[in-house]
């Protein structure tokens, strides 16, 4: 890493406030491209372009200012990065009176360069598992050869094995986000990733060997806080798997109540089996059952979800909904007799199932 300008005057707002001699930041070429005094910017400095050519300190005293035009008296040291010489700092003073603070400024300066590097490797590694998931997501499809090389070669990682995904969906991902890590390592689970996919989603993919997905949700509900949930997929292999595993979890979500925070798709078999039905089949067979069971209202469609529920079960029914035995036994007779499907006998319960979840979903 080389210092440029960017570089330069971001170290330069991190040690401002504990070196109090002028500073400045050069470039390899010798270029002053960060400085306490704005106006050396970009003057090329003569110590700098010495030290850079014989790699080693320079100091300018009295005896041998005359040699280096336009250099002021100080000590300019070379900054050294993972090997390689990544440009000159340079403090301005008296060199007995400096050269302590100098050599701390060098070493500042080279921890503060380390910093930055791993940053922006973290953060640019973060943009190619984005990158990545982004492709794996994608609703058009994927290239499962392609993103197996891609995470191989770029990303380092082995998808091969099999995976459980979890949504974790919250308006608090933002402030919150960090403590899906924080739960993991308690846990000491180790996430395949844990990416924010979108502003209010992060998709982590657990390994299937993991036994506590739900303990996991479970804790990230209450320490990321607010409404947030989790949908929970069932174990995938490779990238289908993962792929698959996420659209179960984001299912999940979908077929359970808002009160729900922790929602596992193997608990909605027979639901994600009716989403699963195509459009024309669905419409060809039931869709006029439908539109009739709709035509009644909503007082009609929560009676018959709440029989349904209950097992067929009039009495605990009637409860539930505070009406009458007679009233809900003669709402059931309206639904057989407007909608042609009787709730009592299972095929026709099965059907009105069916619909329930198509108007719910």
């Amino acid at each position: 890493m080389k210092i440029t300008e960017d570089l330069g005057n971001e170290i330069i707002q991190r040690l401002a406030p504990y070196i109090h001699v002028p500073m400045n930041l050069m470039d390899p070429e010798g270029r002053i491209v960060a400085s306490s005094d704005p106006s050396r910017i970009m003057e090329i400095h003569q110590g700098a372009i010495y030290v850079m050519q014989h790699k080693q300190d320079l100091i300018i005293g009295d005896e041998n200012i005359e040699d280096f035009p336009g250099a002021k008296q100080g000590v300019n040291l070379p900054i050294r990065h993972r090997d390689e010489l990544a440009g000159v700092v340079g403090l301005t003073g008296d060199p007995e009176s400096i050269m302590q603070a100098a050599g701390m400024t060098k070493a500042s300066v080279e921890i503060a360069l380390e910093q930055i590097y791993i940053q922006r490797q973290v953060f640019y590694k973060e943009r190619q598992w984005e990158n990545w998931l982004q492709q794996l997501l994608h609703p058009s499809g994927i290239h499962e050869e392609f993103l197996t090389q891609e995470a191989r070669y770029t990303l380092a990682t082995d998808v091969t094995g099999e995976w459980r995904v979890l949504s974790v969906y919250s308006d608090r991902l933002s402030e919150k986000g960090d403590q899906i890590k924080v739960v993991a390592d308690q846990l000491a689970l180790q996430p395949l990733f844990a990416i924010l996919y979108s502003e209010k989603e992060c998709v982590v993919a657990l390994p299937a060997e993991e036994q506590a997905p739900v303990v996991f949700a479970e804790k990230l509900v209450q320490r990321i806080g607010g409404q947030t949930r989790v949908g929970i997929g069932e174990v995938g292999s490779g990238i289908n798997g993962l792929r698959q595993s996420y659209f179960q979890a984001k299912q999940a979500l979908r077929f359970s109540d808002l009160s729900t925070t922790v929602a596992v798709s193997s608990d909605w078999e027979l639901e994600r089996v009716i989403d699963a039905i195509p459009d024309d089949a669905y419409n060809s067979i039931v869709l006029a059952y439908q539109q009739k069971l709709q035509a009644l209202g909503a007082p009609y469609i929560r009676t018959l979800k709440q029989f349904l529920e209950n097992n067929f079960k009039v009495k605990e029914t009637a409860e539930s909904l505070h009406i009458h035995r007679n009233t809900l036994n003669y709402r059931l007779g309206q639904i057989t007799e407007k909608v042609g499907l009787n709730p009592q006998l299972f095929k026709d319960a099965s059907l009105l199932y069916m619909i329930l979840q198509r108007i719910d979903h």
